[in-house]
């Protein structure tokens, strides 16, 4: 009867469109740092929440988490978030002063959690409460005071639904695609192997074919394009077996980018137009344009420029009718890299000016800085 709730956090490592890194300059001016990556040297943290001791670089511990934990707990019981507004030097000024406690306190809560806030708030490190255990004790105790009841007991560790089970498993690819988008293929392996794992075990072979498709693209990205085809045509195989056409003909599409990767093209060529008459067949636009932007690629590595030509101009048609600005943007500039290499040095410019225009509007940061180079 419990709503649960998993949170979780990649952390402020490697970051492609952080509006999370903060940079101190001077006396206590901050200025923000988004769309690039972590650099040494550079304050950490979601300004909203960031402890005052973090602003300054100085010594970071778990008292920090807790004062962030406060600001959560306030925003919840106020429902407005406790320190905000422009510029960002007024949240660092807000921090320091202890505003984010005195601003809760002043709202209707009640005598027990004002305690408890004050704990967590407090400016100084070494007044917040020291440690988890004893935070979470505190909780506890408040909790039957507010509520005039005990507080639930902690569901035994293991105990989850078959539902709950698959629904972790897609959590896991989830994960593991994050961790793609950033660049980071090793590290979403363990998701990956985790979903298929799911899968297999609940006999969810949806499931089991996205996590096989996800380690395809991993080790893609990491170089290894023969274990990718592996994976791909096992879930290309689970995919059919199920009656799962779009999965399918993704998995093709995949399956065809990991054979030219190692040159076998016309395998590839065969593997995209299959998959391009699966989308056509189910009506998937954004697949249509995707096995288009596959079959100008492969051409392209062929030497057959002026059709590669054509099958991006296609893709690029199909994905500005859908207004998939991204991959429009993409298509932009695989045709201005084909025209750069025609010679043709205006039109090229033309396409990747066009593609710069898209990534700005939709904040693609690092796309945008693909643009420029």
């Amino acid at each position: 009867a419990i709503n649960r709730v998993r949170v979780t956090d990649f952390g402020l490592a490697k970051g492609l469109r952080a509006e999370q890194v903060a940079e101190v300059q001077g006396a206590g001016e901050i200025r923000m740092k988004p769309g690039q990556m972590t650099q040494l040297g550079a304050v950490l943290g979601t300004p909203e929440y960031m402890a005052p001791e973090q602003w300054d670089d100085s010594n970071v511990t778990t008292q920090a988490d807790i004062y962030a934990f406060g600001c959560i707990l306030g925003e919840m019981l106020t429902g407005r978030m406790l320190v905000q507004g422009q510029p960002r030097n007024a949240l660092w000024r807000t921090h320091q002063a202890g505003l984010a406690l005195e601003d809760v306190l002043r709202d209707a809560v009640p005598g027990a959690l004002q305690d408890l806030l004050a704990g967590c708030l407090a400016v100084d490190p070494g007044q917040r409460y020291r440690n988890w255990t004893v935070l979470e004790a505190a909780l506890v105790a408040e909790y039957g005071e507010v509520a005039g009841r005990l507080a639930p007991e902690a569901e035994a560790a293991g105990i989850l639904s078959r539902a709950e089970r698959v629904a972790a498993g897609w959590s896991y690819s989830s994960m593991g695609l994050s961790y793609l988008d950033m660049g980071n293929a090793q590290a979403g392996l363990a998701y990956f192997e985790s979903a298929c794992q799911v899968g297999q075990a609940e006999s969810e072979s949806r499931l089991e074919a996205a996590g096989l498709t996800n380690l395809g693209l991993a080790y893609a990205d990491l170089g290894d394009a023969s274990r990718a085809i592996d994976y791909h045509q096992n879930a290309m195989a689970i995919s059919r077996a199920i009656g799962d056409r779009r999965r399918e003909g993704t998995a093709m599409g995949n399956l065809g980018v990991a054979y030219a990767k190692i040159g076998e093209v016309q395998r590839a060529i065969e593997l995209h137009m299959q998959a391009l008459t699966i989308s056509r067949e189910i009506a998937s636009q954004r697949d249509e344009g995707a096995d288009l932007g596959n079959l100008g690629g492969a051409y392209l590595q062929l030497g057959d420029v002026h059709r590669a030509i054509g099958y991006y101009e296609q893709a690029l048609a199909i994905y500005l009718k859908i207004g998939d600005l991204s991959n429009a943007a993409n298509a932009m500039n695989n045709l201005g890299n084909v025209w750069r290499e025609l010679g043709d040095a205006g039109r090229a410019i033309s396409f990747h000016e066009r593609a710069l225009v898209i990534h700005r509007e939709i904040t693609d940061l690092h796309g945008a800085a693909n643009d420029l180079t």
